[in-house]
């Protein structure tokens, strides 16, 4: 047998819940990281193909910096 319950969803129902809305440190720092990154990843890799001229020496270059974050953000 399957439990159905019914949600309330009238307009008393709806103003007993009250979430708080705060954004901390933390949650700040990321959302300014997160934009940033998000942002540079769709301009870096024009810029990288424009000034080595080839897809294959961007795509190296691409994975050259890729591999060093990587491998930054793993020993931090």
């Amino acid at each position: 047998m399957s439990d159905h319950r019914s949600i309330d969803l009238s307009a008393a129902a709806v103003d007993r819940v009250k979430v708080k809305r705060t954004i901390g440190v933390f949650t700040g720092l990321a959302l300014n990281i997160g934009m940033m990154v998000g942002s540079g990843i769709f301009i870096t890799p024009k810029a990288v193909i424009m000034n080595t001229g080839s897809p294959g020496t961007a795509t190296t270059a691409l994975s050259h910096h890729a591999l060093s974050f990587v491998s930054t953000m793993s020993v931090w």
